[in-house]
């Protein structure tokens, strides 16, 4: 078993080692890079590994909810939590796969949403520098896209998405889009409305072409518009029912030392409170190195909007401004909870990292010249 655990490991770091050299030797400070970015990584995989077992963490309840249920594999269509039991199912059943190894697997896979991300903001016409570096470093990221669960897998379809916008490969912008609905149909939603609008009031594509890709989108939300009420938990979309799921979600995890009542709390600071909140607002050295982190994102936050006339103005950066504005504004309603609200928000960092850098980036250029 040891020996079968110890091979799992070593094959999990050499493939994805493997895969980044052959992919960047010709660039030895890119793989360097690279390379640390991965080890970096994998520090917070075992620190979450290992921090798991006392804090009763979701990934650790996934693994052996599934390892002590090997009947639980459905072979039919499933989504968010469901599909992701069913992933650690195969490896647990067919190959054996211990808890560490199911979280550097994990781990392994949201890595590449990291690589994505570097490789595409190294691109010559965003010229990544030490200070676009930096921001791959950034702790809580890593943090939260370790263990097992949805926040690893939906980080790399979300990064896959950023991707695939900026060099319009629609396939795999079909496939990214697929990936979400599979983890959380609702933001696979929120994306799909994202493209709506920017279809509708930003494309430059013909009239007709529009309209196709509107009627397209209509008929895929109606499509799965009960499975995602049924996902979500609410009944009905009318206005009284879904105050009344807000409400509802309001209210949800406030028994904890990071919950506030957001109810009492105006749009903007609701706003400002899912943001960069906590600040400071503990003596833990986790609050400490969140609040941190929150205030680097508050900078660079203000950074973007002081120097917005240096956006450029394409179907990538305008989409992620939008899904930025949905995304964000339905979550700082009904999240109550700074923990949870430091984890959610790994789903909007593909798109605010690309924002920042093409912001900071045309910037440096315009003082060059």
């Amino acid at each position: 078993m040891i020996l079968y655990n110890t091979f799992y490991t070593l094959l999990i770091i050499s493939t994805t080692l493997l895969f980044v050299y052959i992919h960047n030797y010709k660039n030895a400070n890119r793989f360097l890079i690279l390379l640390l970015l991965y080890v970096y990584h994998l520090f917070f995989a075992y620190v979450y590994y290992f921090m798991s077992f006392s804090n009763n963490a979701d990934s650790i309840q996934y693994y052996y909810h599934v390892s002590n249920d090997l009947e639980y594999f459905n072979f039919h269509f499933t989504y968010g939590t469901h599909f992701i039991k069913n992933i650690t199912y195969v490896f647990i059943k067919y190959l054996d796969f211990s808890y560490l190894n199911m979280t550097l697997l994990f781990a392994s896979f949201a890595y590449f949403g990291f690589y994505m991300l570097f490789q595409l903001l190294n691109k010559v016409e965003f010229g990544l520098k030490k200070t676009l570096i930096f921001i791959f470093f950034l702790p809580n990221i890593h943090f939260w896209t370790v263990g097992i669960g949805k926040d690893s897998f939906i980080f790399f379809a979300l990064a896959l998405l950023v991707y695939s916008l900026q060099y319009k490969k629609i396939i795999f912008i079909l496939i990214s889009l697929f990936l979400v609905f599979l983890v959380r149909p609702h933001i696979a939603f929120l994306i799909v409305i994202s493209f709506g609008i920017l279809t509708l009031f930003y494309s430059n594509i013909k009239f007709y072409q529009k309209v196709f890709i509107l009627l397209l989108i209509a008929l895929v939300t109606v499509s799965v518009m009960n499975l995602l009420l049924e996902y979500i938990g609410l009944k009905d979309i009318d206005p009284t029912a879904v105050g009344e799921y807000i409400e509802k979600r309001q209210g949800y995890n406030t028994a904890g030392g990071s919950s506030i009542d957001i109810k009492e709390y105006n749009f903007f600071m609701k706003l400002f409170s899912f943001l960069y909140r906590p600040l400071f607002e503990s003596g833990s050295i986790l609050s400490l190195i969140v609040s941190v982190e929150n205030i680097i994102y508050l900078s660079m936050t203000l950074y973007i909007v002081k120097f917005r006339k240096y956006i450029k103005w394409t179907d990538v950066s305008i989409f992620s401004i939008i899904f930025i504005i949905i995304f964000t504004f339905l979550m700082s309603n009904m999240i109550a909870n700074l923990g949870i609200a430091v984890r959610q928000k790994t789903m909007i960092i593909p798109m605010f990292f690309y924002l920042f850098s093409i912001v900071y980036y045309a910037k440096r250029m315009k003082n060059v010249t």
